[in-house]
C-alpha cells in the first residue's frame, strides 16, 4: 500500500479518475463534476481537489471550493466534497484527506475552514463543530460546522 495526497490541479492526468470515483460511488451531481473541471481551469486559488491515492490509483478525494450550492456564501472556504470509494472505507482515509484540507487552506492564506452536512458525528470527530444550520439550494436542510485551518510549524 503506498498512499499519496497529490494536487488534482499538479496532476490534471487523475480528472477521468475522479469523475469516475463520482459517478461509481456516489450520486452523479453535475455540480461535483463541475467543481472538479473548475479546479483545472480555474487561475483563482480556489477551487482546489486533492485525490488521495492507493499505488496510485485514485480511492478518494476532497475539494477545497469558494462555497457548497448553499442559500448563502458566508462560508467560505468550503471542505468537499469529501469523498471515499466504499470499498476503502473505515481505513482512516477520510480524516487524512479532512487534515490534509485544512492545512492546504492554511497556506492559500484561510484562517477557517467549513463544510454542510447531514452526517451527524463524523466531522466532529476531527476537529470541526456545528455553528449553525443552513439550505441547499432546492430546500434540503443541512448543517454548518467549522476549523481551523491548519498552519505549518
Amino acid at each position: 500500500m503506498t498512499l499519496q495526497i497529490l494536487s488534482l490541479r499538479d496532476n490534471p492526468e487523475l480528472i477521468g479518475a475522479c469523475h469516475g470515483l463520482v459517478r461509481d460511488w456516489f450520486f452523479d451531481f453535475d455540480v461535483i463534476h463541475k467543481q472538479l473541471d473548475d479546479t483545472l481551469s480555474s487561475l483563482d486559488k480556489l477551487p482546489q481537489a486533492y485525490v488521495l491515492t492507493d499505488g496510485g490509483a485514485p480511492v478518494g478525494w476532497v475539494g477545497l471550493c469558494v462555497n457548497d450550492p448553499i442559500e448563502t456564501d458566508e462560508y467560505t472556504p468550503i471542505v468537499g466534497p469529501l469523498m471515499i470509494a466504499e470499498s476503502e472505507r473505515n481505513r482512516g482515509y477520510g480524516a487524512l484527506l479532512l487534515y490534509h484540507a485544512r492545512r492546504a487552506a492554511a497556506t492559500l492564506g484561510f484562517d477557517t475552514v467549513y463544510l454542510t452536512s447531514s452526517h451527524v458525528g463524523y466531522y466532529e470527530r476531527f476537529g470541526f463543530r456545528e455553528i449553525g444550520m443552513t439550505r441547499y439550494i432546492g430546500g434540503k436542510p443541512t448543517k454548518v460546522y467549522t476549523a481551523q485551518a491548519i498552519k505549518e510549524n
